[in-house]
């Protein structure tokens, strides 16, 4: 089954006349995207792309980057890299608040859209807080594996399905979403990084502790809904699903 388009990290140059896009590796492509379609469009607003990569080499759309900055002046591109290279002659060294403001000093006034590594990424959105960055500025796309929480002690919670009358018995580091699967509920999900939104549940009673989050706006969370494939029972947890 196909499902269509879900995602919410777009940017269409409207509701801001300045935006700063963050990229991590790989994290550049849907970045890229955007700052095609803003340069095709002539936008008259102001791009800065923060970048960070392993080496010199590993600057992916790197000549596209150079040839549209000679036609589009807006982009203004900031690079690092993080590991040794003896023919890199910029910024060395992983993202920091102290770069960061020194690049784009404003920053705390701008729109942010982020992209990269969850690790990354969670780690990004800490140092844009520290800046005065508020979360309602900052849209956040995130990729690779959830981490992996060790059950230490053996401890197990009952996880009621209250929609489904269903129920089951699981250890601390088995998630929301595993417990539902294996109790043979067909609880929708996609990305399992805390990324895509698509296995948002109500949790109707009892603590559970997330992993990771970079979807759910506060008015859902204040709401009572979590993400099933990043939360861990904490307690007996109802869920409504």
């Amino acid at each position: 089954m196909v499902s269509g388009p879900m995602g919410r990290f777009t940017f269409d140059s409207e509701g801001a006349d300045e935006v700063v896009m963050i990229a991590g590796g790989v994290g550049i492509t849907p970045l890229m995207s955007k700052i095609r379609f803003l340069a095709a469009s002539e936008w008259r607003g102001r791009i800065d792309l923060i970048y960070s990569a392993k080496t010199g080499r590993d600057i992916i759309f790197k000549q596209e980057l150079a040839e549209i900055q000679r036609r589009f002046p807006a982009l203004n591109v900031h690079v690092t890299i993080t590991s040794e290279d003896g023919d890199w002659r910029g910024r060395r060294g992983r993202l920091s608040a102290e770069w960061v403001s020194a690049v784009v000093p404003d920053i705390a006034a701008r729109r942010v859209h982020l992209c990269g590594p969850s690790a990354m990424a969670a780690s990004v959105q800490q140092i844009l807080h520290r800046l005065g960055v508020p979360a309602s500025h900052i849209d956040v796309e995130a990729f690779g594996a959830r981490m992996e929480r060790k059950n230490e002690d053996g401890t197990e919670y009952g996880i009621r399905f209250a929609r489904s009358g269903r129920a089951a018995i699981v250890l601390g580091d088995v998630t929301i979403l595993e417990a539902a699967l294996s109790a043979g509920i067909s609880l929708d999900h996609g990305c399992r990084a805390g990324v895509c939104g698509r296995c948002k549940v109500r949790l109707i009673g009892g603590e559970v502790a997330i992993d990771c989050d970079f979807v759910l706006t506060a008015e859902q969370r204040a709401a009572g809904l979590i993400l099933a494939c990043q939360a861990h029972a904490l307690s007996p947890v109802v869920v409504d699903c």
